[in-house]
């Protein structure tokens, strides 16, 4: 009954596309940070290098959390959509 209805097919849609939009927009917005903020790391005397070292390791983890979160938000997708057979 529910995977029939071209207006579901049509929200879902629409909202992945936004959440994908959205995600894409932080991921672009974080790599342009990560530049900022090494060249800042790169430049600044008074950081030392185990404080770049402990910055550089939270900046991998914080990836490493973004590309799970992307790929358990694609996944769910895909199960919703497998869910009420949307293409």
């Amino acid at each position: 009954m529910l995977s029939n209805n071209p207006m579901l097919k049509e929200i879902f849609k629409f909202n992945k596309s936004a959440v994908e939009s959205a995600f894409n927009s932080l991921a672009k917005l974080t790599e342009q940070n990560e530049i900022a903020a090494g060249a800042i790391l790169k430049n600044n005397p008074l950081i030392h290098e185990d404080q770049k070292t402990v910055i550089n390791d939270m900046a991998a983890v914080y990836k490493k959390s973004c590309d799970d979160l992307k790929k358990m938000m694609d996944e769910s997708f895909n199960q919703t959509a497998k869910l009420f057979d949307i293409q």
